[in-house]
Formats: C-alpha cells, structure tokens, sequence
C-alpha cells in the first residue's frame, strides 16, 4: 500500500518542484516567455515543446525554441549548456539547431 501512494505522489507532482526538469531550468533563466510565445506560435502545448515527443510539429517547434535560445540576444550559451538546461544530450542540441538553420536558410532561399 505504501508503495502504491509513493507511486502515486510521484506522478501528481507539480513539474516546477523538481528542480531538474528544463521548465525549472528554463523559469530560473527567464527563458518561459521564449517558450510561451514558440508554443503559440506553432501551436504546441509547453508541455510537448518540453516533452519528449517527437511528431512533425512538435520537434520543429522544439528545435526552434532551441535555436532562438542559443542565439539569443544578451544570453550566450553552449551547446552543452543548453543540453544540460533542457535535459538532452549535446549531440541532439546540435543536430536540432542544424536542422533549424537549414529550414531558415531554405526559408530565405526561396522567393515568396
């Protein structure tokens, strides 16, 4: 029985109390209103942008929040660093703002 309610308070418990998951990371850097407005914009919950699904519009969203965090005005971070605050691997911070990049260079390549 005891068991059974540890598992249950673990699966109630408010995202912000631990303080290692990327939206604790993300509010202590005051980065939330780059996620909010990316998850408007794309039309992604913060908790898939955060998450780790990977649908089409999810990781779009996911690899753009990460770009405009990495080359965000005012707050120089590496890639491991910007690994660490989101939880993944540096390789996959790399790959996602690569990806990124291309899509925005495809984007201007192309006449509107």
């Amino acid at each position: 029985m005891r068991r059974e309610a540890e598992a249950e308070a673990l699966t109630h418990t408010p995202v912000m109390s631990d303080p290692q998951t990327p939206l604790h990371s993300l509010a202590a850097r005051a980065l939330l209103d780059l996620v909010d407005e990316v998850s408007a914009r794309r039309g992604v919950t913060r908790d898939e942008l955060l998450g780790r699904g990977r649908t089409r519009a999810v990781v779009g969203a996911r690899q753009e929040l990460w770009w405009l965090i990495r080359h965000h005005p005012g707050r120089c971070y590496s890639y491991a660093e910007l690994a660490a605050l989101v939880g993944r691997d540096p390789s996959t911070v790399v790959h996602a703002i690569a990806a990124h990049q291309r899509r925005l260079l495809r984007a201007q390549a192309t006449p509107a």
